[in-house]
């Protein structure tokens, strides 16, 4: 309902004509807009988890309308140092991503280059010198992917515990179930990825194909 609501505000504000006087104003342009991404789908994690990931056609989509708005895209120094001198140029922008997972080479950085945009890319130290799939993300993104209803779990956990897969609900109450059988078991990155590929085979999934998304 709220999400409806919201998309329903943005396109009267559209037709209306207000997103062009808001990006015109000297409220806009005298401040830093930062847009702050995490991922861009490879294949269909934007309905995995929208609040991670977004489309690779609606993430172009952004970039255009960055270009049809005239907005000056600003390296993160360059837009700080700016802003602290009080010269932006109208409509600044500035691109960051998080965690430098693979989408950003294979997706986004193709796309930037191809607008001529600068974007500052966020690190996570720990999978640079490990370069495995997030544990957290790619578990709960297999027990969504899955064809499969129902599963026991021996296999991994040690004991009986039937993942029930159908919903939500359950689907989120299996990850726990992988998240404290892990922690448990005081795993190390190395540990948790061989649990990794092991439900990815319980769940008849191809590990390969699905880590991508979430490997650094």
């Amino acid at each position: 309902m709220l999400r409806t609501l919201k998309q329903g505000c943005l396109t009267a504000g559209r037709s209306c004509g207000l997103f062009n006087l808001a990006s015109s104003s000297h409220f806009r342009n005298s401040r830093l807009l930062v847009l702050g991404y995490h991922g861009v789908s490879l294949k269909d994690e934007h309905r995995w988890d929208p609040s991670l990931f977004l489309s690779a056609d609606l993430f172009r989509g952004r970039m255009e309308a960055l270009k049809r708005s005239a907005c000056t895209v600003l390296t993160l120094e360059e837009g700080l140092g700016l802003t602290a001198r009080g010269k932006l140029p109208d409509r600044a922008v500035v691109l960051t991503f998080d965690d430098g997972t693979y989408d950003f080479y294979k997706i986004v950085w193709p796309i930037l280059r191809e607008f001529g945009y600068p974007a500052t890319l966020y690190l996570t130290t720990y999978y640079v010198e490990l370069p495995y799939p997030v544990p957290r993300e790619i578990w709960s993104y297999m027990l969504w992917r899955t064809n499969i209803s129902r599963v026991n779990a021996r296999e991994i956990l040690g004991k009986d515990v039937i993942f029930d897969l159908t919903d939500k609900s359950g689907r989120e109450e299996a990850l726990r179930e992988v998240v404290s059988f892990a922690d448990s078991e005081n795993m190390d990155g190395h540990h948790r990825n061989t649990l990794s590929a092991k439900l990815a085979q319980l769940l008849e999934i191809d590990f390969d194909a699905a880590a991508g998304f979430v490997s650094c």
